[in-house]
């Protein structure tokens, strides 16, 4: 079937050609190179189309073959597929001179878009939104775009923001003369720093911290849930655990020392407006100023609940 299928091809076409040469009012003159910028192929994108039959020609002109290939890449047509194609139309082609290759290359015209120009230009717009900020933006490798020729318009946006920690998604939009061509995605590392508090020797647990037992460093702060740009706001508390020397400080190491101890003697205060009540009781457990702790009053016995106020002093006014 495919054997008789071409033979019926072949005569079609030296019967075609035939007749045109006796009777030629249309010439077609295809190269064996064509390169297009249109994404649809028609017959005036390949050809020279001469003669005195200008509704022809015109006719012949916007006749489309099909889809060009994309930018940058080629497709190989031949006779018999562009003769077949117009024989579909209700074109008269018996008086139509062919001036045709045995195969025509044809190329769609295309530019470059820089992917290393891509990634310079993410990492520009994420510095944009870090203005003032200590940080390092690098971009990883982007391949290059091939584009359809035309004027190039692409915008840079962060759909989730930008990450201090994983990477930040760079989504690009590419138009072409205000056409949607597509779009490409550039990821980025993304480290922000800050001098933050550290300890400048081993601590054991336990012990108060005293400003010349901390620095500032530079550190990348992005992978830390928690930490300190002022040294005061660390001095005077007490480690909660043993650290080495360069270690973070942050809350979860902290906690103020115990200014009063289990079983201490201290002075109940109770207030009613301007009427301020004292008496003796003992602690029954450890407190930091600030820290609520169970007390009991020595006169009556009764068991309260108080916040600590300094080293000597429970405010019991809520429970008494």
């Amino acid at each position: 079937m495919n054997r008789f299928y071409k033979i019926g091809v072949a005569l079609f076409l030296e019967l075609l050609f035939a007749v045109a040469v006796a009777c030629a009012s249309v010439t077609i003159s295809i190269p064996e190179q064509v390169t297009l910028e249109s994404a649809n192929l028609t017959l005036g994108d390949l050809a020279t189309l001469t003669g005195d039959d200008e509704d022809k020609i015109r006719q012949l002109s916007q006749w489309r073959l099909g889809s060009s290939p994309p930018p940058g890449h080629s497709l190989t047509l031949t006779p018999e597929i562009i003769t077949m194609r117009l024989a579909s139309s209700a074109i008269d082609l018996s008086d139509i001179t062919w001036q045709i290759p045995s195969a025509i290359t044809v190329t769609t015209a295309s530019q470059i878009l820089s992917g290393s120009l891509l990634g310079d230009q993410a990492v520009a717009a994420a510095r944009q939104q870090l203005v003032g900020v200590d940080s390092e933006i690098k971009a990883q490798s982007v391949q290059d775009v091939t584009l359809p020729v035309g004027a190039v318009d692409y915008k840079i946006t962060f759909p989730s923001g930008i990450r201090f920690v994983g990477l930040t998604t760079a989504l690009i939009p590419i138009s072409v003369n205000q056409q949607h061509v597509t779009q490409t995605v550039v990821k980025l590392n993304v480290t922000i720093y800050q001098s933050v508090v550290v300890t400048a020797r081993a601590f054991q647990q336990g012990e108060i911290v005293n400003p010349a037992d901390l620095v500032l460093e530079r550190r990348n702060v992005g992978p830390m849930s928690s930490y300190y740009t002022d040294k005061a706001k660390a001095v005077g508390h007490v480690l909660t655990h043993a650290m080495a020397a360069g270690a973070v400080i942050n809350d979860s190491v902290l906690a103020m020392p115990k200014v009063i101890k289990q079983g201490d003697l201290v002075s109940l205060v109770a207030r009613n407006g301007d009427i301020e009540v004292m008496t003796t009781g003992r602690a029954l457990q450890s407190g930091s100023v600030n820290q609520f702790i169970r007390v009991q009053n020595l006169q009556s016995k009764k068991m309260l609940s108080g916040k600590v106020i300094d080293s000597h002093t429970v405010d019991v006014t809520a429970t008494y």
